[in-house]
């Protein structure tokens, strides 16, 4: 494939010259993209990526590029809070999780593992960070309570499991509408097989757009692991709101969770 370098040219009339063969190296070796003081030319990077087709580098652009504009108190709680998601293997399929201490009446256990259903097998294998390092763990799903509410999986988790850190749903905390409408997304991607799995987690911000029925609709950028990651609400609010599910046919910008207020809730 023939790279080629293209021109911007600021409000100024200054004109920069971007090569996307660098840009690309930069990203494929994890260096950081730099973006300018009025982030002009990010844009345009993402989308000289998405002519080449070459989507797993779009998509990790852009999540840099929104992690850029991120409130600092935003990334801290998303950094601090890796260890409440993890890396989840059915058989052939990954996709991520998280750990969440669950007081409703309509969840018969008080600690589970959330995830996006997928047809169970008789065990399945995670991944989460703790004390700096990755930890491999096998769930046998047989000798544990399983609850599937739409297209969400809950699944029981013991004390004796020695995971540590969780989010945590309240009644209290479930609405059908928020006053904010910021959210985040903590995710573990499935692209860089050759890279560490600590190093495959990322987080994003977004928006929520709208309702409907029980579900969430908004524009955040995902990575293809995503499903099953927790949708937070942000404005310091911190906590989990839904499920994410993935993208709206035939968009790349919208995106679908399920709400939580009405999985538990049965509405």
């Amino acid at each position: 494939m023939e790279f080629r370098p293209f021109f911007i040219f600021l409000n100024n009339g200054r004109k920069i010259l971007t090569n996307s063969e660098d840009i690309i190296k930069n990203i494929k070796n994890g260096k950081e993209i730099p973006v300018n003081e009025n982030n002009v030319f990010s844009y345009f990077i993402i989308n000289l990526l998405r002519d080449y087709k070459l989507p797993e580098l779009d998509i990790e652009l852009e999540i840099q590029f929104n992690q850029n504009l991120m409130k600092e108190e935003d990334k801290n709680f998303c950094i601090k809070n890796q260890s409440s998601i993890c890396h989840i293997q059915f058989g052939i399929n990954t996709q991520t999780g998280f750990f969440c201490k669950v007081n409703h009446k309509s969840i018969p256990f008080k600690r589970a593992l959330i995830t996006g259903y997928q047809k169970e097998d008789k065990s399945i294998i995670i991944n989460y960070l703790k004390d700096n390092k990755m930890i491999e763990k096998t769930i046998n799903l047989d000798k544990r309570k399983i609850i599937i509410k739409e297209d969400i999986l809950f699944i029981e988790l013991f004390e004796n499991d020695n995971i540590e850190n969780f989010f945590e749903i309240e009644e209290k905390n479930l609405k059908e509408i928020y006053e904010s409408n910021d959210i985040i997304i903590l995710q573990y991607d499935v692209i860089h097989h050759n890279r560490p799995l600590v190093k495959n987690f990322s987080f994003s911000s977004g928006k929520i757009i709208s309702y409907q029925y029980n579900s969430i609709l908004y524009e955040i950028p995902t990575i293809i692991g995503a499903l099953g990651s927790p949708i937070i609400l942000g404005n310091n609010n911190y906590y989990v709101i839904g499920v994410h599910i993935g993208r709206i046919a035939r968009s790349n910008i919208m995106k679908k969770g399920q709400n939580l207020y009405s999985i538990i809730n049965n509405k």
